[in-house]
This record gives C-alpha cells, sequence and structure tokens, in this order.
C-alpha cells in the first residue's frame, strides 16, 4: 500500500512519509521561514509519527484524508537526505485534489521542489487524476513562484479565507489549479 508508493527521478526521490521521518519532517516544518506558510505545524516528532502510521493504507489523491509525501536526494556516496515534504488531499477523491509542499531552506534554490512536483503530478495524471489545486499565502514569494514555474494558473484571491490561531490572524490565500491536458501540454517529456 502507501508504505511502498515511491516515485524515483535520478537522484530525487518522493515517497510516502515513514515514522522514521518523524524528526526531520518536524524540525523543518518548524523553521520560522516555513512554519509560517503552513497549516501544519506539529508541536512534536510523535504527530509526525501518527500521521505516518494513520497513512499506511492511503495514497496520494485517493482519499479525503492527508497523505504526506517526503521528498528525499541520494548523494554519489548513497546518503539519503530528506530535503522537503509534500502534503496532499482530496477534496474529490480520485478526481481532484490540493496539494502543499515545503522545502528546507538549505536545499532551495536547486529546482527539486520543481523536480519533485512535476514527478508526484506526471504520476497522479497518468492514474487518472483531473484537477491539482494549490492554496498559497500571498507572502510566500517562492511557493508564488513555483506553482507559476509548474504554469498553473492563478484562478483567484480567496480574501482574509484562512485563521491562522498560531499568528492570531486572518490571512488571504492565492488559488493556484492545472488540469491534467494543461499539465500535460507545459511537462517537460518522461
Amino acid at each position: 500500500m502507501t508504505d511502498t508508493f515511491r516515485l524515483d527521478d535520478g537522484n530525487l526521490c518522493v515517497r510516502a512519509m515513514q515514522a522514521e521521518d518523524a524528526a526531520t519532517v518536524q524540525r523543518c516544518r518548524n523553521l520560522p521561514s516555513i512554519a509560517r506558510y503552513q497549516g501544519w505545524r506539529p508541536t512534536t516528532a510523535a504527530e509526525v509519527v501518527a500521521l505516518a502510521h494513520e497513512q499506511v493504507d492511503r495514497a496520494p489523491g485517493m482519499q479525503r484524508e492527508p497523505f504526506q509525501l517526503v521528498i528525499e536526494t541520494c548523494h554519489e556516496q548513497g546518503n539519503y537526505n530528506i530535503v522537503g515534504d509534500m502534503g496532499s488531499g482530496a477534496f474529490d477523491p480520485g478526481r481532484q485534489m490540493e496539494i502543499g509542499i515545503v522545502l528546507d531552506p538549505a536545499w532551495q534554490g536547486r529546482g527539486l521542489a520543481t523536480r519533485a512536483c512535476r514527478l508526484l503530478f506526471t504520476h497522479l495524471f497518468r492514474t487518472g487524476l483531473h484537477r491539482i489545486t494549490a492554496r498559497v499565502d500571498p507572502r510566500n514569494a517562492p511557493s508564488i513562484r513555483l506553482f507559476e514555474r509548474l504554469n498553473f494558473r492563478r484562478e483567484g484571491l480567496e480574501r482574509l479565507c484562512y485563521w491562522d490561531n498560531d499568528y492570531n490572524e486572518w490571512t488571504d490565500e492565492v488559488v493556484f489549479a492545472t488540469l491534467a491536458p494543461e499539465f500535460a501540454n507545459t511537462a517537460p517529456g518522461p
């Protein structure tokens, strides 16, 4: 099932989050520059472990409940690094899903987020998914650039639509989306 979900592209891998990934995922999601724009900020590694165990029978885009993936790189020496994670939830399982992505600042600027998204999205569209959306805080410039680079369409701005308990404020969200045929026409070859 999902504990074997894995997509590889050279030295990059997108795979199901495992319990062993908890400390790295929890640390990255709580870095100030990352946490500011995330809805899921696990306060302990145990929260990440619980989600890893909870999602064992899930697959990205195929259920309403969250599915968390990690983005991993492999180096020539055989060392692996978790460089970020991706969260998905399908509001219309098997047809439409929403994606969120986190990349550790130490790994940003190398094209890893773009490659990881293309790898996952190509897989999901080939399995029949129709539409992928993303909601981004307009202050999160790197994520805005990522979805523009992926040729997602900016569909609109939802004003003051998300209440952030940790920051005690309402925030806006820019809505991005792409459809299977649009993505197929803009993505690089297999």
